[in-house]
């Protein structure tokens, strides 16, 4: 796994593990029990929630596996769709099921099993009962059908009301290929670049058309990073760390691609990874 972290006091740290990285707390007013697998005050789970696109489910299954390596018992749910676990999967059950599973496996994967293959969400009453059984909640709270960038549309992504951390995702991949090929809600994407298009700005004049075969550039990443998720979701759950996270970082470019643009987004924190599919974690449900 390549996971680098970027805090504004402490510069650039390369981390062994999310937990390590997601652990910094040199950022003013941030709480110990604003980290991942931390104790949370009276005994509520730590609830963590996965938006945007690009390695969300990747990120899910390593959060999964350093979770219950820590013995925490994760309940890894989504709040939208994802893909049927191939093991540990607690579905069409109550919270008193997945608990059981949690105690005897170390962790569960739990929903509604649909007749697409895919699980949904319980709703929130069952979610409620979870919260009162669980450590540590995982939560897939956006879909992207694969692709590696989105801007979420009108309810998106769906976040539980008591989420500590949200990362935002953004897949690297898609640099240097046309939008169109690579964006889900691609309307959103280009509403949202024709916005912030202004002569002389980072994205220039050309998206003010926003004409079919503009390529994804920079710019274009660090303009919906952070008009798409960044600032409404920190607007609409103040309470909550929200963390930009440029993903599939593979190889040296795209690692640089990532520092760059989170160095000139000007953000406390953030990460640059890549390398998830070569890790254990890639095969546990």
């Amino acid at each position: 796994m390549k996971a680098f972290y970027f805090n504004k006091n402490s510069g650039w740290t390369q981390a062994e593990t999310l937990r390590e990285a997601l652990s910094h707390t040199h950022r003013a007013g941030l709480r110990p029990e604003d980290t991942p697998f931390e104790p949370r005050p009276e005994g509520a789970p730590f609830v963590l929630c996965l938006a945007g696109a690009g390695g969300k489910t990747s990120y899910l299954k390593q959060l999964a596996w350093e979770g219950k390596a820590a013995g925490l018992g994760p309940a890894v749910i989504t709040t939208t769709h994802i893909y049927r676990p191939s093991s540990f999967a607690a579905l069409d059950c109550g919270p008193e099921a997945v608990e059981q599973m949690i105690r005897e496996q170390g962790m569960a994967v739990a929903g509604h099993l649909e007749e697409s293959g895919k699980i949904s969400f319980m709703g929130w009453e069952w979610y409620g009962g979870l919260c009162a059984r669980t450590r540590l909640i995982l939560a897939e709270a956006d879909g992207s059908r694969r692709l590696p960038i989105k801007t979420p549309g009108p309810g998106e992504p769906v976040i539980p009301p008591d989420t500590a951390l949200i990362l935002c995702i953004l897949g690297l991949s898609a640099l240097g290929k046309p939008l169109e090929d690579v964006c889900f809600r691609l309307e959103q994407a280009r509403m949202c670049l024709k916005m912030h298009s202004h002569p002389g700005g980072p994205l220039g004049e050309k998206w003010l058309e926003t004409e079919l075969g503009e390529t994804v550039d920079e710019a274009v990443l660090e303009c919906l990073m952070v008009h798409g998720y960044l600032e409404p979701l920190r607007k609409a759950w103040p309470r909550a760390r929200v963390v930009p996270v440029f993903h599939q970082a593979d190889e040296g470019e795209a690692q640089a691609a990532g520092i760059r643009m989170l160095e000139h987004m000007g953000e406390w924190e953030g990460l640059v990874s890549g390398g998830f599919l070569e890790e254990p974690s890639a095969a546990l449900f």
